[in-house]
């Protein structure tokens, strides 16, 4: 894969921002190990090649993140950089801020219709005292009876900071549930969304790849999280067992950048009795199978006495 490219100059000329730049990539595999598996190294070599009668430029970078998985690998590549005495930035994936969501999620609140549609408000605050956004999405306007029987569905995303395309995959989630189409409105009348778009706000600021401030990665905090190390996941856990005890939990759902299935590895999360959590993992590079096993689980609450919390 390509690197992301944003040049100033490039921007101010045309308008166009962060592209993929770069030849001979490669990626090899390297040899640090870790007591559970193998570090993932991400280190590359940026070439800026100025036409013949400018100077030539160069810089070196390295960024390391792990991985449990057995198999590593290292990519390089060169860029020739369009413009000389230009500023440019350099990204593994197209960036997504937590500035981008406040922005977002404000012109949501911004707008009379869709505004209707859903609640916000902070789940926790993580070490750093960033806040952890959560939605709820349903039709607000039922009845109490008809508010205690929707189901629950609950969806987080960028719990791995470094993986941006999940906080698109979010984007398009919840301007779904909150559009004006009749399937949207059918799902918000029928099941109560619990929404987190970022699970590792702290992550996400610092500009980690895989891990919290606190050094963990947090898709594997789920088992026994810490109130004080991971509070993110234990307020998600928190917020997941009480919403379980109003009404039944059908799905949770975490959005991530890595190509695979839809999995449910948490199934003991909550140890809940009666029903089971299923939580599943989806990408962008998923199935047929996995949009329509998303799509077909959403679910919401109201903020009446008798909507979910």
């Amino acid at each position: 894969m390509l690197p992301l490219v944003y040049s100033t100059k490039e921007v101010a000329r045309t308008g166009l921002g962060w592209r993929r730049m770069g030849h001979n990539v490669c990626y090899y595999q390297n040899h640090i190990k870790r007591r559970t598996g193998y570090y993932y190294t991400a280190s590359f070599q940026v070439t800026a090649r100025q036409p013949a009668t400018s100077h030539h430029h160069h810089l070196h970078s390295t960024s390391t993140s792990t991985s449990t998985t057995t198999t590593t690998s290292s990519p390089s590549f060169q860029i020739r950089f369009l413009h000389a005495d230009d500023v440019c930035y350099l990204a593994y994936c197209h960036p997504y801020t937590m500035s981008d969501l406040g922005a977002y999620l404000k012109g949501l609140e911004d707008d009379p219709k869709t505004r209707k549609r859903f609640r916000r408000r902070p789940l926790c605050e993580t070490l750093a005292g960033n806040t952890v956004e959560l939605l709820t999405i349903t039709s607000f306007t039922a009845e109490p009876d008809a508010l205690a029987s929707r189901k629950g569905v609950v969806v987080s995303a960028r719990v791995h900071p470094g993986e941006t395309n999940a906080s698109y995959m979010m984007k398009g989630i919840i301007d779904y549930l909150t559009g004006p189409s009749l399937d949207a409105k059918i799902l918000r009348d029928n099941f109560v969304f619990k929404i987190i778009p970022v699970l590792n706000p702290d992550g996400v600021v610092v500009g980690n790849y895989r891990c919290s401030l606190a050094g963990l990665d947090l898709n594997r905090m789920w088992k026994d999280p810490s109130k004080r190390l991971t509070p993110t996941v234990w307020h998600a856990k928190q917020m997941m067992k009480r919403l379980s005890e109003d009404r039944e939990l059908v799905l949770f759902c975490g959005a991530m950048g890595r190509v695979s299935d839809v999995v449910a590895p948490h199934m003991h999360t909550l140890r809940l009795s009666s029903p089971p959590l299923l939580p599943l993992q989806t990408s962008t590079a998923t199935r047929a199978s996995t949009t329509s096993s998303a799509t077909a689980a959403s679910r919401r609450v109201s903020p009446t006495a008798a909507s979910p919390r």
